[in-house]
């Protein structure tokens, strides 16, 4: 019986030590804060910086064809609704921060508020 609480043990040591893994880019991005407004003005293809709140569960298109989640991915989802277009919906209270594609590749960042 001492063998296998010893095991045990080690299990739980082992797999809390997996829970301290260093975080991804956008996550570290995202705690950085970092100043979108600079990057795109940096960039020509960006449009700008806007604010948008979407409700949980609820769903918004613009007639953008592609988003892309900087940060926030459990926030925030994409559902392709054909081809070339798809919607950005609410998943949980929270922010995001998402890059809306149009046809001509130009895009607009989105500081998405899920409510």
């Amino acid at each position: 019986m001492k063998k296998f609480k010893k095991i045990v043990l080690a299990s739980a040591l082992a797999l809390s030590t997996l829970a301290v893994l260093p975080v991804s880019d956008t996550e570290q991005a995202s705690a950085a804060g970092v100043d979108y407004g600079a990057i795109c003005k940096a960039d020509s293809k960006c449009l700008g910086v806007s604010n948008l709140g979407v409700r949980k569960n609820g769903m918004y298109s613009g007639g953008y064809t592609r988003f892309e989640i900087k940060s926030g991915a459990g926030v925030v989802g994409i559902i392709p609704s054909g081809p070339f277009t798809g919607y950005l919906t609410g998943i949980k209270a929270g922010d995001a921060v998402v890059y809306a594609y149009d046809n001509s590749d130009t895009y607009l960042i989105f500081n998405v508020y899920v409510k």
